[in-house]
C-alpha cells in the first residue's frame, strides 16, 4: 500500500514530503466518506427537511467541506496524529500540489453532486413556509461551502478551471439563489480570456 501511495504521489508531481503524504491520506479518507454521503443525499436531506430534522449527516458534510477547503491553504497541515492544524494566515493562498491531490482523487465530484442535487431542493423549499427558517439557513450555508471549496480548488489552477467549466450550467441555473456562484465562475474563467469569451452569452445572463 505504501508503494502504491508513492507511485500515486509521483504521478501527481507533488513534492514527496511527509506533509504531502499525510495530506494525500487525509484527503483520500475524507473524499471516500463524502462520496458515500453524496450518494445518500436524497435520503438524509429529505429526512432533515421534512421529517425528524436530524442534521447528523448535514453537519458531517459541512465539517468535511471545511476541512478540505482549509487543507488547500498551504498554511494549514496534517500533523502526525492525522489532525488538521489550522494556521490559515492568508485565506487566499492555495497549494497547487493539494489541488492536484484533490483532482487525482476526484474529490470535486461528490461536491458537484451535492451542489447540483441540493440546489434543486433549496430552490423548491426556499419559499416554502412549512420549512423551518433555520433549516433553510443551514442549507444555504452548505452550498456556500461547496461553492467556496470549488473556488479554492480551481484558483490559479488552469487544469482544475477546465474541469469545473464543464459544469458551469450547474452554477448558472441556480444563480438567483446567490450562494457564491458568481465568485466561483469568475475564478473558473480568471486569466483565460479566450475561454470566457466562448461563454459570454451564458455569463451575461447572470
Amino acid at each position: 500500500q505504501r508503494a502504491e501511495l508513492f507511485e500515486a504521489l509521483q504521478k501527481l508531481e507533488v513534492l514527496f514530503e511527509p506533509s504531502e503524504q499525510k495530506s494525500f491520506v487525509f484527503v483520500e479518507r475524507q473524499s471516500a466518506r463524502l462520496k458515500y454521503l453524496a450518494e445518500r443525499m436524497e435520503i438524509w436531506l429529505s429526512k432533515y427537511l421534512f421529517e425528524k430534522g436530524d442534521d447528523t449527516e448535514l453537519n458531517e458534510v459541512l465539517n468535511i467541506l471545511e476541512n478540505l477547503t482549509l487543507l488547500i491553504n498551504p498554511d494549514n497541515y496534517i500533523n502526525d496524529e492525522e489532525i488538521l492544524i489550522r494556521k490559515n494566515k492568508n485565506p487566499k493562498r492555495v497549494s497547487t500540489s493539494r489541488q492536484n491531490i484533490m483532482k487525482y482523487l476526484e474529490t470535486y465530484k461528490p461536491i458537484l453532486t451535492i451542489t447540483k442535487d441540493g440546489l434543486h431542493h433549496l430552490n423548491k423549499v426556499i419559499l416554502d413556509e412549512n420549512v423551518d427558517l433555520k433549516k433553510k439557513e443551514q442549507l444555504i450555508e452548505l452550498f456556500k461551502k461547496t461553492h467556496y471549496f470549488l473556488e479554492q480548488f480551481c484558483r490559479n489552477n488552469e487544469k482544475n478551471q477546465v474541469i469545473l467549466a464543464e459544469f458551469q450550467d450547474v452554477f448558472i441555473n441556480y444563480a438567483h439563489l446567490d450562494v457564491g456562484q458568481i465568485d466561483l465562475l469568475c475564478e473558473i474563467y480568471a486569466n483565460n480570456k479566450s475561454r470566457s469569451e466562448e461563454h459570454t452569452s451564458e455569463l451575461q445572463s447572470l
